[in-house]
């Protein structure tokens, strides 16, 4: 690779919105709290120069690479359908709140009920479980008095969770989890006739109302219904939804969730890009054209709040008797407002980021970031990192990020490829020497031929050779993608 490679122009984010060939960027990732920069190379068309190190990396590639350009030759025979959810806030009245409560607490009844009956008698149908479930003389009159669909939709997730762990090899007497009322996340599934006239099962809620944060999705939906004497008959379900529809109660907060269909688009763009996660920074990005650096140093805020949930959970654990229980009611509301911030915070990071590298780019490579094996302390391996650097990594959140960036690439039509990165931080992009002493250094300097540079940038240019390398084929000095 030509040497004008390593030379570099640093262009700061206040820039970002001027730089952007296709002007998305000042709509997703500019007027964000998290930092965005873009470093330019003065070389533009670096690719047709020679690899150099193109036999630095002899590690092996993962099958999906290879299989993802494969399959963008074939065409695409069946349409599949694809969904996508949209969550609106609820607000319900306080006796809409209780009523939602029980059904809560009814399904979660009846899902551990089926979870405790196949751990002992083993794994039988779904209706079968039910009969069993329902049919119980010792069922409270609680259960009894939900609605029925509510609890047999709880039942058959219960016997297909079990199942999957069946399948995954668990044994019998440990198969599935159990439904806890200190779950963060609790849902409720309802059925397509459950909800119309713009509400849930409007016969047993009935004059109950809620206020949402945005319009309810709503349609009238037509269906037939069989007669008595065989044929059928059209009614029309007013302010209605054409899905199964769910309510969420997540930290004391209801949202209405209504899954609606989208069809993908065709990407627009050709350029490709390798990313690197991190700590430090949150993403480090090398597209052959420009590093690009996202949340750089950004981290600090949200260990700031993390740190201030720690003091607020010491304050309340001092806090013991009857006497301080509203004390300890009000500390947690501080603190589950502490825990929706850092994630409403992340979640900003991921959406933005997502929707920009998909726009921008058509092939995303992104590595296998193992952060749960990497802050485990049991193991094969011992771990290395600090207690301060496994929180900060796992606020990032990297494992959900990939997922968000996933989706929104089957929407703009980008394929994101799993990549592996071993030793690409430690290895010389110039000269492929292995440093193997580089520690916890912020830059990279390469012992043998003295190349310098940050390390998160040698790291991204790492994994983009290396995905280059095991994806595309070299003739002369042009570069080709399999």
């Amino acid at each position: 690779m030509s040497n004008l490679l390593w030379s570099h122009t640093k262009i700061g984010s206040f820039d970002l919105a001027s730089i952007c060939s296709n002007g998305s960027a000042p709509y997703t990732l500019a007027k964000s709290w998290f930092t965005a920069e873009l470093n330019f190379l003065p070389n533009q068309k670096w690719l047709k120069t020679s690899f150099q190190s193109s036999t630095v990396f002899e590690l092996d590639c993962m099958d999906s690479v290879c299989a993802a350009f494969r399959l963008r030759s074939i065409p695409k025979e069946r349409k599949s359908i694809h969904l996508k959810s949209q969550r609106i806030r609820v607000y319900p009245e306080k006796s809409l709140h209780q009523i939602w409560k029980q059904w809560l607490a009814a399904s979660r009844y009846c899902f551990n009920q089926a979870i405790a009956y196949q751990r002992k008698h083993g794994l039988i149908s779904k209706y079968d479980l039910r009969k069993v479930v329902l049919k119980n003389e010792s069922l409270p009159d609680w259960i009894k008095e939900s609605p029925y669909h509510l609890k047999v939709n709880a039942i058959y997730d219960a016997n297909a969770a079990f199942k999957t762990s069946r399948k995954s090899g668990i044994k019998q007497p440990s198969c599935g989890k159990f439904r806890s009322i200190r779950d963060r996340i609790q849902s409720i599934k309802f059925r397509v006739e459950d909800f119309k006239k713009g509400t849930w099962l409007p016969s047993v809620t009935k004059g109950l109302k809620f206020q949402a944060s945005e319009v309810i999705p709503t349609n009238n939906i037509e269906y037939q219904q069989k007669q008595k004497d065989g044929t059928y008959k059209t009614f029309v379900r007013e302010e209605s939804w054409n899905t199964e529809t769910q309510l969420v109660y997540d930290k004391k907060r209801w949202f209405a969730v209504f899954p609606k269909e989208f069809k993908p688009e065709n990407s627009k763009s050709q350029s490709i890009i390798a990313l690197d996660p991190g700590v430090r920074s949150f993403l480090t990005g090398f597209d052959g054209e420009k590093f690009v650096d996202i949340g750089k140093g950004d981290i600090t805020r949200i260990f700031r709040l993390a740190q201030h949930i720690d003091r607020l959970i010491s304050n309340k654990t001092v806090l013991k008797g009857r006497q301080n229980k509203y004390k300890r009611q009000g500390l947690n509301k501080k603190i589950n407002s502490l825990f929706i911030r850092i994630r409403n915070l992340i979640d900003e990071v991921h959406k933005k980021v997502a929707k920009w590298l998909t726009t921008e780019y058509r092939v995303i490579f992104i590595p296998t970031f193992e952060s749960s094996q990497m802050v485990a302390k049991s193991g094969k391996k011992k771990r290395k990192l600090n207690s301060k650097t496994v929180r900060q990594m796992l606020n990032w959140a990297h494992y959900r990020f990939k997922q968000t960036l996933k989706f929104h690439g089957l929407k703009r039509g980008a394929t994101v490829i799993d990549v592996t990165e071993e030793y690409t931080s430690k290895t010389c992009t110039k000269c492929g020497h292995v440093h193997q002493n580089l520690g916890g250094s912020k830059h990279f300097k390469c012992p043998h031929c003295g190349h310098s540079m940050p390390r998160d940038w040698n790291g991204a240019l790492g994994i983009f050779i290396k995905a280059l390398r095991d994806t595309a084929s070299v003739d002369g000095c042009a570069v080709t993608l399999l």
